[in-house]
């Protein structure tokens, strides 16, 4: 009994399945190294609306005065990333991802401290606020590789991911 063929057959049979699975696992990749990017741009946002007071170097300003002045730094970083007249150079600064298969939704909202707890400042200023909360949303763009059973599979899969929130109190 010959069996010349048979590890032939056999990896033919299992050869396209183990294709198909290197490449979700590298689609998968892909996609968490584009999450961690849009995490660390919310971070690196957050951050630096809430540190502001730090670079404001005039000492001859009062502290009134140097608040006001981190204020508006801080409201100006806000109103860019929530859609703004400078939101396109202001995401620039921060989202850098290795692909371009999402399309992040940015967010920013201050806090206010009142009766023991954080509340949204209503309307949405710096002023007087205490914390600050960037969210980053991400939606699979509906172009890429549109109509190919990869696109579908992930698509299905990761075509929402969970939205990146970074919440951090002001410096003051």
């Amino acid at each position: 009994m010959k069996q010349k063929g048979q590890g032939i057959i056999e990896f033919a049979i299992i050869a396209p399945l183990l294709l198909a699975m290197g490449v979700a696992i590298v689609y998968v990749g892909i996609m968490f190294l584009d999450y961690t990017q849009y995490s660390n741009a919310a971070r690196d946002a957050a951050r630096d609306i809430s540190i502001q007071t730090k670079f404001i170097t005039d000492e001859t300003l009062d502290p009134s005065s140097r608040s006001r002045k981190a204020d508006a730094m801080r409201q100006d970083i806000a109103d860019a990333l929530n859609g703004g007249s400078n939101y396109e150079n202001m995401v620039k600064k921060y989202q850098q991802p290795f692909t371009k298969i999402y399309e992040p939704t940015w967010h920013v909202q201050f806090y206010k401290w009142e009766n023991n707890e954080f509340k949204k400042a209503n309307p949405n200023k710096a002023q007087g606020a205490k914390a600050v909360e960037v969210t980053i949303g991400m939606k699979f763009k509906d172009d890429v590789e549109a109509g190919s059973y990869m696109h579908d599979w992930f698509y299905s899969n990761f075509g929402t991911l969970p939205p990146i929130t970074y919440k951090m109190v002001l410096e003051e």
